[in-house]
This record gives structure tokens, sequence and C-alpha cells, in this order.
């Protein structure tokens, strides 16, 4: 299991036991001291293709990262992290950034779903060099230059498909007909005031 932090922006691997259960969390390295993160989540593929896992994070700032295991599946070895690119920029959404790794389109590439700040979810196509298209919002089909929180929240009109923010993301197969779904988490500010998170499951219909 992979957890990340607050602040500093750090990540704890949670090493899986036989049986159930798991060992206590130990720290991967961190980015040299240069470069601050807070608010850091992180979900795992080999996105570099050498058979081991890496890792996409997120930040408050709404940046993507790649930290690359220079290790192997076992022994893990990671560096600085990198800021991905998409469209020719630094991958950018609205504040928080939450990535999910995945071949949304098939294609045998590895594209990008991030959720953001403001409820927006992004699509950033994978071009199999390790970049992205630039990314569009599977909710409204927009793309955001500059994806500031009034824009984008903005954009999703008054009663957006995912009420309140912080997306956070999953795919799979939810009913069995060969597509990805989503499953979608959020933060919601219910009718007494409080705040809780729901998560909402999206049938794909079609792609």
């Amino acid at each position: 299991m992979l957890s990340g932090q607050y602040q500093p922006g750090i990540i704890h691997y949670y090493q899986g036991l036989p049986g159930g259960g798991y060992a206590a969390g130990t720290t991967l390295p961190e980015a040299p001291a240069e470069q601050e993160f807070t608010m850091s989540c992180t979900n795992a593929a080999d996105f570099d293709g050498d058979g081991d896992l890496d890792l996409l994070i997120g930040d408050v700032k709404g940046a993507v990262y790649l930290n690359r295991n220079a290790g192997t599946k076992t022994a893990f070895q990671f560096g600085a992290r990198e800021p991905l690119m998409a469209g020719g920029k630094p991958l950018r959404v609205c504040q928080k950034s939450d990535p999910l790794p995945v071949d949304w389109d098939g294609d045998g590439k590895l594209d990008l779903l991030v959720g953001d700040e403001a409820g927006d979810l992004t699509f950033f196509r994978g071009r199999g060099d390790g970049a992205f298209e630039a990314g569009v919002s599977l909710w409204t089909g927009l793309r955001h230059a500059n994806p500031a929180f009034t824009e984008v929240r903005k954009s999703l009109g008054e009663k957006p498909l995912v009420p309140g923010y912080r997306l956070r993301l999953a795919t799979g197969d939810w009913n069995s007909d060969g597509r990805l779904d989503l499953l979608v988490g959020n933060c919601e500010e219910t009718k007494d005031g409080s705040v809780t998170g729901f998560v909402r499951v999206f049938l794909r219909v079609s792609g």
C-alpha cells in the first residue's frame, strides 16, 4: 500500500504480509531538499517499461511528477521527481492533482487521468515517449490553458457530475462489459455544513 503525506509531501510504503495485513510503514526516499512538495498522493505503474513500478505523484500545485525506480521490484531506488510534460509544457491541472496512470483509450500506451481541486477530471493521452498530449476534460471536453479554480468551476456548470472538490480516481470493469469504468471520490459539503466524501461509479457506454 502506498500513501502520500500532506507536509512534507513524502510517500510511505506498507508491504503486504501473507494472510493479510501490512508491515510497518517505511518512507520512500524523498526528493532533494531544493524540491518542495506538499499534499502528495501517488499511484504506481511501469512508466518506463523496465519491469518495475515507478511512482506518478501529484501535489497541491496541480503538477504531476514521475519518481522513477532505478532499482528492482523489491529493492527500490528512487531519485528526484521529474515533472511530466503535456502538449510541450509542464503538465498541470487546477491545484490539487491526483494522477492515475492507465491505458484509458486502449492503444497500448500509458495515459493519465488526473482529478483536481475544482472537481474536474482531465485525460492526458500518452504518446509512448514519456510525454502526453494536451489534456482535455472528460466532463466537458474542454481544454484549460490556464487551469485557474474559478475558470474550471465555471466550466463545470451549476450542477457538475461530481459535486464538491478534490477528486480521487480509480478504474475497473465495474459491470464486466470489457470496458474500463470510473470510480470517483470527492470532498463534499453536506446540508448541515459538515464535509464528507462519497464514491461515485461512472459506467462507460462507448469508447
